[in-house]
């Protein structure tokens, strides 16, 4: 809605509009975003109730400045950094459902882990499911008591498919990103670019897990290089890219 209103050039309504926004983020998201800073240790840059945060005043300040592809960025960073708490909300969940089979927790409290990480998945479904239809399917069967025992929870498992489907979003914003360019669309390649990077960066705990630190810092500085370079519509950026989705691969 706020950025309806910005296109409609009523920068008024559009302030409002976000005021809901940012209320709902006050009392749900943030909330949300700082239980997951806890339990992944995320501090300072990493944190993510900071990057929502700073989403919603870049909003604020393009919604000021009248500059709608600024603003189609910053909406990415609040977005997707909700996106990013919901997705590692259940992958906790998952992890804390397998330790507590090994340690002997009670099932219907392991249940109720099972419940609340598929809520946590039904934040993220819509999106995610895009393309990947079938591993949503299977997730959903994880994470549903009814279908699966705790004791059949497998963390490496779900991490893997939550993985693939993510992998398939940062294809998917990459493509979106380089058709963008060589239309000379950048502020569309500019939101499409931040969107894949952010997926990465929702992904991090998965990569460093699998791939290892260096590599994962090798995707960061690629993955920042790449921005850079869409941002200035170089035709260099598609190099770089095919770098970030080649890394991806193994989880494809």
């Amino acid at each position: 809605k706020a950025e309806e209103a910005l296109v409609a050039g009523k920068p008024e309504a559009a302030t409002e509009a976000l005021k809901d926004v940012e209320a709902m983020a006050k009392t749900v998201f943030i909330p949300t975003a700082k239980k997951c800073d806890v339990s992944y240790d995320f501090k300072n840059e990493d944190a993510i109730a900071q990057a929502i945060t700073s989403g919603l005043s870049a909003q604020q300040e393009a919604i000021d400045t009248k500059k709608i592809g600024d603003f189609n960025v910053a909406k990415q960073v609040t977005d997707k950094s909700i996106y990013r708490s919901f997705y590692l909300a259940a992958l906790d969940y998952a992890q804390k459902i397998e330790d507590g089979v090994k340690s002997g927790t009670d099932e219907k409290e392991l249940q109720v882990g099972q419940a609340e990480g598929y809520a946590s998945l039904l934040a993220v479904e819509k999106s995610l499911a895009d393309g990947e239809e079938e591993t949503v399917k299977i997730l959903k069967e994880r994470y549903d008591f009814s279908k699966t025992k705790p004791a059949d929870v497998s963390y490496k498992e779900i991490e893997g498919l939550f993985a693939q489907a993510l992998t398939e979003k940062v294809d998917e914003s990459y493509e979106e990103t380089q058709e963008a360019i060589e239309k000379k669309d950048i502020d569309t390649a500019r939101a499409k670019a931040m969107e894949a990077n952010l997926f990465i960066v929702a992904m991090k705990p998965t990569l460093e897990n699998r791939l290892g630190k260096e590599k994962v810092a090798q995707i960061t500085k690629d993955a920042n290089e790449w921005f850079a370079l869409v941002e200035k519509g170089d035709v260099k950026a598609k190099m770089i890219g095919e770098r970030i989705t080649d890394a991806l691969k193994p989880f494809n």
